[in-house]
């Protein structure tokens, strides 16, 4: 019955009174940011997100680069709420630790996205605060 209030009697679409769309996906990622090296290091992955106002999903390459520590690779599941356009640039704050990495992001500026990520990892245990950019690749082929 919650649910049914926060989408304004409308779960098909999942749009809030707000105006915020919900989008989940998945994410890939290959991060090797670390205090060492010159640059710090970067940051490259592949976002395959669901918009549920009736598109399609849509895949994303991204990169960047952060500070801290954040070197090892992912598969992460992403929740997401806003509005406008998925691309432009992102920032995060990103942790793995053992076989476990997160992050919560959100686009600068008025309006955007916001969530969080959660998923599998390996790497070395840290945390650093990162800025991608993100760029369509188009609909994606597997729908």
């Amino acid at each position: 019955m919650l649910n049914r209030f926060n989408v304004l009697n409308d779960p098909v679409n999942l749009i809030d009174p707000f105006g915020l769309e919900f989008s989940s996906g998945i994410s890939y990622n290959v991060s090797t940011i670390n205090p060492f090296t010159s640059g710090g290091g970067g940051v490259w992955g592949l976002n395959i997100q669901n918009f549920y106002d009736g598109k399609d999903n849509v895949s994303y390459l991204y990169s960047g680069s952060g500070t801290g520590l954040d070197i090892g690779a992912a598969m992460e599941s992403v929740w997401a709420w806003g509005s406008g356009s998925w691309e432009g640039q992102v920032e995060s704050v990103n942790f793995s630790f053992l076989y476990f990495a997160g992050s919560i992001f959100w686009t600068p500026g008025e309006g955007g996205w916001a969530g969080f990520t959660f998923g599998l990892g390996v790497g070395l245990p840290g945390l650093a605060t990162e800025e991608t950019n993100y760029k369509r690749l188009g609909p994606n082929p597997c729908k």
